[in-house]
């Protein structure tokens, strides 16, 4: 009996393999490739929109979970609702909190355009007002599990090494005395005046509930 010696195998299973794998791996480079650009970037003018969400019934433990498919919805559908390109949402956090409570960030980074930098600023004000809106953000991300926004907050693009530049300095000289708010867990105690509130996020309400003390002596 010969040898048989193939030069090509035909096989649209292997073809479909082979473009999967050809598929992540660019995505591995891309992902690569946005990091060493965070964390060399000195400066980008600009601003972000960072927003805690809390995702109810989602198991990210479960082994047949498909996590890359579900962030990368989350990715498309949130810089689809903002108008900027997907790689300017970066997910910060991903944690598993008895249900799926994730961290985003998304950036806004300005040009030498002033037309294009309004454009961004109508387009910023526009996704704040909706991600204020319990029943948009609901039907925004619906496919994702029952939604709700615990956070939002605006600031200006930094890099990784800005970041971890402020950080140590906060921890280089730890202290508490000139802040008005802590947030621990799912509490938040805030002084205003000679009043203490403290209030626990309260998930099927959506809101913070909570009393207020006189702490007047």
């Amino acid at each position: 009996m010969e040898n048989l010696i193939a030069d090509k195998i035909k096989s649209p299973t292997l073809d479909q393999l082979l473009e999967t794998m050809q598929n992540k791996i660019q995505r591995l480079e891309d992902k690569v490739n946005l990091l060493e650009s965070a964390a060399t970037a000195t400066f980008t003018a600009g601003s972000t929109v960072a927003s805690t969400l809390h995702f109810d019934d989602v198991d990210l433990s479960d082994p047949n979970f498909d996590l890359e498919a579900y962030q990368l919805e989350l990715r498309e559908r949130l810089a689809q609702e903002a108008g900027v390109p997907i790689d300017k949402i970066v997910i910060i956090d991903l944690a598993a909190t008895g249900s799926a409570t994730a961290r985003v960030e998304i950036q806004f980074p300005a040009t030498e355009d002033p037309v294009s930098n309004q454009d961004l600023d109508n387009k910023k004000a526009a996704f704040l007002q909706r991600m204020n809106d319990p029943s948009l953000v609901s039907e925004l991300l619906s496919s994702l599990g029952e939604v709700q926004v615990t956070d939002i907050d605006e600031g200006e693009i930094k890099s990784i090494n800005a970041k971890l530049f402020q950080l140590e300095n906060k921890l280089h000289d730890f202290s508490l005395e000139d802040s008005k708010s802590l947030r621990l867990d799912t509490y938040k105690f805030e002084v205003q005046g000679d009043e203490l509130s403290i209030k626990r996020y309260d998930h099927d309400l959506g809101a913070y509930v909570g009393g207020t003390l006189n702490i007047d002596s």
